[in-house]
């Protein structure tokens, strides 16, 4: 797929940038869409680490990389009976950040290593030492530290070296297809005019947690299975109030309650049912500083 993520990442690459910051609603997502894009003629290893597992590959060049640099086995090849055990010790030897960045230092050329969640670890001044060691040798060969965080984090300053960038919500388009494909799934019909107001009801949510909602909103009625839209608004309001300060408006006034301002109520009424109406409408309440 590509999208802006997609094309910024790689042009980042082209010109071997060594450190980039990722902000996303969905991690996961964006490291398979990434780690798909990025093979291209020459296949690049690609690493992942969290703080669970440590290091782990993605793909075979970065299983390569993990047996024979950070396990030391030498050039041999891993038999399938030793992947687990090679991912158990893994997760023994690189689970803490900087000693993972520190042994990062010893990847070949074209290797990129996804961090999940890097925000959680900037209070650490030895990660913040370890990630800006490797500006400069992964500078060298096209190697890349991807720093993936929530979309609300922010760069400390020791980090202002990698580049910022952002992954969008799905578009319209991208949430139609996730409705059709779970259409499918469900084995129901396509039905334009549900699929439409669907992609309305998950307007705003990230590709994984769409996904789900639409799953869990398939009912049967009347022996035949079709999305209960009211069901899914629901668990999206639910989504939307795990934010704290966000919450979905239920009251049930309506403009028939309001005295006077014709013009105005005229004018909003022509805006939500024109050709193009808004798909939200935002209310910020009290805002001083």
């Amino acid at each position: 797929m590509d999208t802006q993520i997609v094309r910024l990442t790689k042009a980042a690459r082209r010109v071997s940038t060594p450190l980039i910051h990722i902000k996303t609603p969905d991690q996961a997502a964006t490291i398979k869409t990434l780690s798909e894009a990025l093979v291209n003629g020459k296949v690049p290893a690609l690493l992942t680490w969290d703080c669970i597992r440590g290091v782990n590959w993605i793909n075979e060049p970065g299983m390569s990389v993990c047996w024979q640099v950070l396990l030391k086995k030498g050039r041999t090849t891993p038999r399938a009976d030793e992947l687990a055990g090679a991912q158990r010790d893994l997760a023994e030897q690189t689970s803490i950040l900087p000693a993972a960045l520190e042994a990062a230092q010893g990847f070949p050329e074209d290797t990129v290593l996804f961090v999940q969640n890097a925000h959680l670890f900037w209070e650490d001044k030895h990660v913040l030492q370890a990630a800006w060691n490797l500006r400069d040798t992964f500078k060298k060969d096209f190697r890349t530290l991807v720093l993936l965080t929530g979309t609300g984090a922010t760069l400390p300053p020791e980090l202002r070296d990698a580049l910022p960038l952002s992954e969008e919500l799905p578009t319209l388009d991208e949430l139609e297809t996730i409705v059709k494909e779970q259409f499918e799934a469900a084995h129901m019909a396509d039905d334009p005019e549900l699929r439409t107001k669907a992609v309305d009801a998950i307007c705003g949510l990230p590709a994984f947690s769409a996904e789900q909602v639409v799953a869990m909103s398939f009912v049967r009625r009347d022996g035949k299975i079709t999305l209960d839209t009211d069901g899914l608004w629901q668990r999206k309001r639910e989504q939307i109030e795990q934010t704290p300060g966000l919450s979905v408006w239920k009251g049930d006034e309506s403009f028939a309650t309001l005295g006077g301002l014709d013009n105005i109520k005229q004018f909003s009424l022509d805006l939500v049912n024109g050709q193009d109406p808004p798909r939200v409408i935002v209310f910020m309440d009290e805002i001083s500083r």
